[in-house]
């Protein structure tokens, strides 16, 4: 009686074969979904703006960033507030609207003012624009 010796390593690859075979398999459908769907596209152009930005700033710029990191993202949150998408989505409205042939009259903007929202929308502009001049420094006369 012979004892067959047999390399444990051949009997592995043997056996995992099969395994190996589904796994390839199945990562390579996950990858053409993923493909499908516009991923890699996606990240090849995220890479872009990326270099677009890392070539556009400075470190110190960077730093700056950095900085008011916390001041920018609480402005962002606020800005993302129904009530303001709302506002910015009627005012981008307005801008994209076909200008009239002619300026309104004196007149007719004074007419305007009758109206409530022409008139809550330009206490808005004001309480807008004094807060503006409140952050900068008193000119020097």
């Amino acid at each position: 009686m012979t004892a067959t010796v047999t390399d444990p390593w051949a009997e592995l690859v043997e056996d995992m074969a099969p395994v190996a075979r589904e796994a390839m398999t199945s990562l390579t459908e996950i990858l053409a979904e993923v493909e499908r769907r516009g991923y890699f596209g996606f990240a090849r152009s995220g890479m872009g703006v990326v270099d677009k930005v890392v070539t556009s700033f400075s470190e110190e710029d960077v730093q700056a960033l950095g900085d008011n990191i916390v001041l920018i993202f609480e402005t962002i949150k606020q800005m993302t507030q129904p009530e303001v998408m709302r506002m910015l989505r009627r005012t981008v409205d307005v801008v994209g609207e076909a200008e009239p042939a002619e300026p309104p009259s004196l007149f007719a903007l004074v007419r305007e003012l009758r109206e409530p929202e022409v008139r809550r929308g330009l206490s808005r502009a004001i309480s807008m624009l004094r807060s503006v001049g409140a952050d900068t420094p008193t000119a020097r006369r």
